[in-house]
């Protein structure tokens, strides 16, 4: 025969056990469907910085009839150019001349007497680069807008734009990375933070490409990675996404 009291125990505690015990569940359950989740972040990065490096580059011509003309015309000029740069402070080792590119000329035109197409020659044109790439990048700017002066004296010249680089992009881009990483991991915090989450370990990270463009603009932006070598100053950007477990 069963004890009152003892049932009368019983069905108390027993509802107050399963409580506690779908509780428990209920946490357990919790606690792994959040920790499977993931949060996606993306984290970014950019600086601003000048190119220490200058490669510049002028191309001179001469055109004859006679190859050997046209080759002492393109000398003389070889010569002018050669002492300009040295009165403006290279030394002979800062700059190099490239080998003479030859081009002979012809023009086909109708005969009119006879109506046939013929072709005559019209002359050699001779072309030659000489090319500077150097630290010194004030001065080279400076030679490669006034270099043209030459051209009152004769001396058949063009010159290019200047191209820029820097020489420790490599310690730029790295320490760009830190930067961005750190920029996703606080951004996961935040996330987790205001989830009443805990930021659980990283599941994964994926580096972006690096946009390297003139400072204050867009323009030649690329879904690829761009490297602008026209400007002198620049802006360097990077991404990179990282994926975290949530507890």
């Amino acid at each position: 025969m069963s004890n009152p009291k003892e049932n009368r125990v019983i069905s108390i505690l027993l509802p107050i056990a399963i409580v506690i015990s779908s509780l428990l569940f209920s946490n357990a359950f919790m606690h792994r469907y959040r920790y499977n989740e993931i949060v996606k972040v993306k984290g970014s990065a950019k600086t601003d910085f000048e190119c220490d490096l200058i490669v510049w580059q002028a191309s001179i011509s001469a055109k004859d009839t006679v190859m050997q003309d046209a080759y002492d015309k393109i000398q003389i000029q070889r010569d002018i150019v050669s002492s300009y740069l040295e009165e403006a402070g290279l030394t002979k080792e800062e700059f190099i001349f490239t080998a003479i590119g030859m081009n002979k000329e012809t023009s086909r035109h109708r005969d009119k007497d006879s109506g046939a197409f013929v072709t005559s020659f019209l002359g050699y044109t001779l072309k030659q680069d000489v090319e500077i790439t150097s630290d010194k990048v004030d001065k080279i700017e400076e030679i490669s807008r006034d270099i043209t002066s030459l051209l009152d004296k004769e001396v058949t010249i063009q010159s290019s734009s200047p191209r820029y680089f820097n020489t420790k992009l490599s310690d730029l881009k790295l320490d760009l990375v830190a930067k961005a990483t750190e920029n996703a991991k606080k951004r996961a915090e935040t996330i987790a933070e205001n989830t009443e989450s805990q930021l659980g370990k990283l599941v994964s990270s994926k580096l972006g490409i690096f946009q390297i463009l003139a400072q204050n603009t867009v323009k030649g932006y690329s879904w690829g990675g761009a490297y602008n070598t026209t400007s002198r100053y620049k802006t360097a950007r990077v991404t990179v996404d990282l994926k975290y477990k949530i507890k």
